[in-house]
């Protein structure tokens, strides 16, 4: 099937909004035996729930330490190079819990007043939710 099989023809866009769970474990359950080895990997772990290990860090992962997992990845699961970027990845994550600058949370006050969260407690430090927080991850399947 095609992006254009499904702007066309609705039969197409009507049974792929009638996919569920059972369908899509269905489906991962025959796809851990893939050729597409990667495809069978992944499949495989879930199936399995020989989930991918996550490491986070205040600091970047160092890319002797990345490199070091992707070949240990590498020869553990007998994967090319071309595969290696779908199973040992890491980037930047960032967590802001609360920004005043894009929308406030307002809060109705019993007496009608309209206030802004931050305004509205002296118990609640809204101030530290504020400011980001950011980590670094590095996640890879798991290899003994």
């Amino acid at each position: 099937m095609t992006l254009h099989d499904f702007k066309t023809d609705p039969q197409y866009l009507d049974a792929f909004a009638q996919l569920d769970d059972y369908d899509i474990w269905g489906a991962i359950k025959v796809w851990q035996h893939h050729e597409d080895r990667i495809l069978a990997l992944l499949c495989s772990g879930l199936v399995n729930r020989t989930l991918f290990k996550i490491e986070i860090s205040k600091q970047p992962f160092p890319i002797d330490r990345i490199s070091l997992e992707k070949e240990l990845v590498r020869n553990h699961f007998n994967v090319d190079s071309e595969g290696l970027d779908d199973l040992v990845y890491h980037d930047l994550l960032m967590n802001k819990a609360y920004t005043n600058d894009k929308q406030n949370i307002n809060l109705l006050m019993k007496n009608g007043a309209v206030i802004d969260l931050a305004k509205a407690s002296d118990n609640l430090n809204i101030s530290a939710l504020a400011h980001p927080v950011e980590k670094y991850f590095l996640c890879y399947p798991q290899h003994h």
